[in-house]
């Protein structure tokens, strides 16, 4: 029967690459109480908040080549279509997740020019606080003009 992880599909897909820490620790005055602990009383000191992902052991040579086959792997099953749509579908929270959300925030401009050049810039109807978006409800557009903060005379 099979087994799922606890992790993500990602994280399952690429169980099998994943056999040792593909970065060691350097800690030489041996300062991690915890890999010390682990060694100390037998157990694995491998560091968990590192990459495993071995691309040597599918005979690929980075990453990169990782990714390629896994949107191979997708599109071959017929499931590209349902994890695009579960993926438009997915919420975040950007508090939990600062890094992610910057570097969403900081993709518009290329995204912008990317439409751009493809003559497809008419497609997307970007936010304006100073135009109606008819892209959303009337009471979204009204909801976006909403402070998200007390406003006073005072500032």
């Amino acid at each position: 029967r099979p087994y799922l992880f606890d992790g993500t599909l990602g994280d399952n897909l690429l169980m099998p690459l994943k056999i040792k820490p593909q970065a060691v620790r350097w800690d030489p005055q041996s300062r991690d109480r915890k890999a010390v602990e682990a060694l100390s009383s037998g157990n694995s000191y491998d560091p968990l908040d590192v990459d495993w992902v071995d691309p040597g052991l599918a005979e690929l040579d980075d990453p990169e080549q990782i990714r390629a086959w896994w949107f191979q792997l997708v599109e071959a099953m017929g499931i590209d279509e349902a994890m695009f749509r579960r993926t438009l579908r997915s919420r975040f929270d950007p508090e939990l997740h600062p890094d992610l959300a910057r570097a969403i925030v900081d993709l518009r401009p290329e995204i912008e020019k990317a439409l751009d050049e493809k003559g497809l810039a008419d497609a997307v109807f970007r936010f304006d606080p100073g135009s109606f978006n008819p892209a959303i409800p009337l009471g979204g557009n009204l909801f976006y003009g909403t402070p998200t903060r007390e406003i006073s005379q005072d500032g």
